[in-house]
């Protein structure tokens, strides 16, 4: 266990190493001699864990347990990986367009990353897509629809890049777009006038009133069309009609 990394360099800056630090790799490798597995495959953060599960079963059951590890797929900021605890996921269980949308977030610089490790295309296919396009957000656009179709088939695939078109290139508002009675947040707010970072919350347009303010800041918030840079701005629940909160987010108010 201490041959491990960041246990010798923290033992070379008299660093503590904590015990609960060595239980965890050992209850993980005890899975692998419960199960009497022959193989396990997980991502890279893994690969101590799962060494100390061959030792563990090699020691205790005579099985030369065999390790396979992979990449991370990163997550839209190019520094994460993707993780449910971040947030930052693409889910197998999200719409197609959410799919889609996702996809087309992400930084140029991971779109080969994407081709490689969320398609099926082989490297040789991936190297002839980029070779006849160049223009990064027709690469996007490709990409997210390979991704989709993987997924949901060829038809939502299609679907979603027509959302994505209307909504966000043409800033048309999609067809479905989620409605609000005007009655239901006056009855939240107790108003009819409320400040836009406080409206985003109660729509959940954003996490929290801070969260809201950099949104509007940012400029990525337009109610009927105008966009808003006052995090403080007014709105009058009687006259407005749309927010469109980032790219893809949007209401529509009723009576």
């Amino acid at each position: 266990m201490l041959e491990r990394d960041m246990f010798q360099v923290r033992m070379q800056e008299n660093k503590p190493i904590y015990l609960h630090e060595f239980f965890y790799p050992l209850l993980q490798g005890y899975d692998s001699v419960h199960m009497e597995v022959s193989g396990e495959f997980g991502g890279r953060d893994q690969t101590f864990n799962m060494l100390a599960g061959r030792d563990l079963e090699k020691s205790m059951k005579g099985i030369d347990k065999f390790v396979i590890t992979t990449h991370f797929l990163l997550a839209a900021d190019g520094n994460n990986k993707m993780s449910k605890s971040i947030g930052n996921c693409i889910f197998i269980e999200d719409t197609p367009e959410d799919k889609y949308g996702k996809v087309m977030s992400i930084p140029d610089q991971l779109i080969r990353h994407y081709y490689e490790f969320a398609t099926l295309l082989t490297r040789e296919e991936i190297d002839t897509v980029l070779a006849q396009q160049t223009d990064p957000l027709e690469q996007k656009k490709q990409l997210a629809f390979e991704v989709t179709r993987l997924n949901d088939g060829e038809e939502a695939a299609l679907n979603a890049q027509t959302h994505f078109e209307k909504t966000v290139q043409q800033k048309e508002m999609p067809e479905d777009v989620r409605t609000v009675a005007r009655r239901e947040i006056r009855e939240i707010a107790a108003t009819d006038s409320i400040q836009i970072k406080s409206l985003l919350t109660i729509l959940e347009l954003a996490e929290s009133n801070s969260d809201a303010k950099r949104l509007v800041v940012a400029g990525g918030v337009e109610v009927d069309g105008e966009r808003l840079t006052d995090p403080n701005h007014e709105i009058s629940l009687s006259a407005v009609s749309t927010i469109r909160a980032g790219k893809r987010n949007w209401v529509q108010f009723t009576d």
